[in-house]
C-alpha cells in the first residue's frame, strides 16, 4: 500500500515540475509577443519582479501540495500500523478465547466423569428406587471437600436481579441456611468465567473461593482474615501491573478502585475470580452492600444479610460461591 503510495507521489512531483516549466516557458512566450505586438517599454526590474512573485506563488503551491502528500503519507503510515496492531490483538485474543474454552471444557469433563463414576451415580442408574431416595446435593469435584456453598443464581443470563441462598452439609445432608435473600448483581447480568471480559458490567459465572473479607465499618464477627482499608487502601485494576486485582497502598493511577471511601465498601468479601492475573478479564468481584441499580460486576446483599453471611463462612468448611443462571444450576446440585 506504502509503495503505491510512493509512486503516486512521484507521479505528481514530475507533473508539478512539468507544470512549473510549461507555466514559465507560457509567460516568457507571452510577454515577448506582448512586447511585440502592443511595442510597451516594461522596465526590467518590473519584469523581474512580476517573475519573481510568479516563482515564489508557484514555490509556496508546491511546498503546499508537498506538505499535504507528506500529511497523507503519515497518516496511511499510521492507518497501517494500527491495522497491523489490531490484528495482532485479535488474535492473541481468539488464542486465549480457544485456551479458555478448552479449560472450561476440560474441566467440565472433570467434573462429569467424577459424578458419573461414583458410587452414588451407579446406583442411581441402577436402581430408581435409591435415586428416589438420593437426598439433593451438590455434585461435582469442585464441591467434594466442602461443607458450605452460597448460590448466586438469576432468572435469566441477562438479569441483574438474583438470589442468593446459603448451605450447609451436616451428617452428610445438605440444608438451607440463609434462603432466598435478594441480590443485585452487574448491570448486564452474568457471563461466564471463560468468556469474561473486564468494563463490561457483568458478574463472572463459575465456582470460586473466599479470599478474606475487608471494610470500613470494622470487623462484624467473620471467621475469615479481615482488612481495614486506610486513606491510602486501592485495588488495582491496570492490565499488565504486578498487583493487577490486588489490593494496594498506595494510589497505583489509572483504574482503581478506593477502598475507604467506598460506601458499598462497609462490609465486603473477596472472590477469587482471577486471581491468577490473566489481563483484561478484569477483577475486584467481592460481595458487598447492596448498591439498588447495579454493580460493575459484584454481588450486592442489604447489610444485614451480607453481615449474617461474613459471619457464619467457617474456612475450614471450605466455602465455595456458585454463581449461575438458574436454568442452569441443575448442572451442579442434583
Amino acid at each position: 500500500m506504502i509503495e503505491k503510495f510512493n509512486k503516486k507521489r512521484m507521479t505528481i512531483g514530475i507533473i508539478l515540475l512539468v507544470l512549473v516549466i510549461s507555466i514559465g516557458t507560457v509567460s516568457t512566450y507571452s510577454s515577448s509577443k506582448s512586447d511585440e505586438n502592443i511595442k510597451v517599454d516594461m522596465p526590467k526590474e518590473s519584469v523581474n519582479l512580476y517573475s519573481q512573485k510568479n516563482l515564489d506563488k508557484l514555490k509556496d503551491t508546491v511546498k503546499s501540495i508537498d506538505t499535504a502528500i507528506k500529511k497523507v503519507d503519515k497518516e496511511k503510515k499510521e492507518e497501517q500500523a494500527k491495522k497491523e496492531e489490531k490484528e495482532r490483538q485479535d488474535a492473541k485474543d481468539e488464542e486465549q478465547k480457544q485456551k479458555d474454552i478448552k479449560a472450561a471444557t476440560e474441566q467440565a469433563a472433570k467434573n462429569n466423569d467424577s459424578y458419573e463414576n461414583s458410587n452414588t451415580y451407579s446406583n442411581q442408574v441402577q436402581n430408581p428406587a435409591v435415586k428416589k431416595a438420593e437426598k439433593p446435593g451438590f455434585k461435582g469435584q469442585a464441591f467434594s471437600d466442602c461443607s458450605q456453598v452460597i448460590t448466586v443464581t438469576n432468572s435469566s443470563k441477562d438479569s441483574k436481579y438474583a438470589t442468593v441462598n446459603c448451605y450447609e452439609k451436616s451428617n452428610n445432608e445438605w440444608k438451607l441456611v440463609y434462603s432466598d435473600m435478594s441480590s443485585i448483581i452487574g448491570e448486564n447480568g452474568m457471563q461466564y468465567d471463560a468468556y469474561r471480559k473486564q468494563d463490561t458490567n457483568t458478574t463472572p459465572a463459575g465456582i470460586y473461593n473466599i479470599v478474606y473479607t475487608f471494610g470500613w465499618g470494622g470487623n462484624p464477627g467473620t471467621k475469615y482474615s479481615f482488612r481495614t482499608p486506610t486513606d491510602n487502601s486501592y485495588w488495582n485494576l491496570n492490565n499488565g501491573s504486578a498487583t493487577y486485582n490486588r489490593w494496594v497502598e498506595g494510589n497505583p493511577g489509572g483504574d482503581n478502585e478506593k477502598l475507604k471511601t467506598e460506601r458499598l465498601y462497609k462490609y465486603a468479601i473477596v472472590l477469587d475470580y482471577n486471581w491468577s492475573q490473566t489481563p483484561k478479564k478484569g477483577g475486584a468481584i467481592f460481595m458487598h452492600l447492596n448498591p439498588n441499580y447495579y454493580t460493575g460486576g459484584c454481588v450486592g446483599l442489604d447489610e444485614s444479610n451480607l453481615v449474617s453471611v461474613m459471619r457464619w463462612v467457617d474456612p475450614s468448611k471450605n466455602p465455595k460461591v456458585l454463581i449461575c443462571p438458574r436454568g442452569d444450576f441443575s448442572q451442579y446440585y442434583y
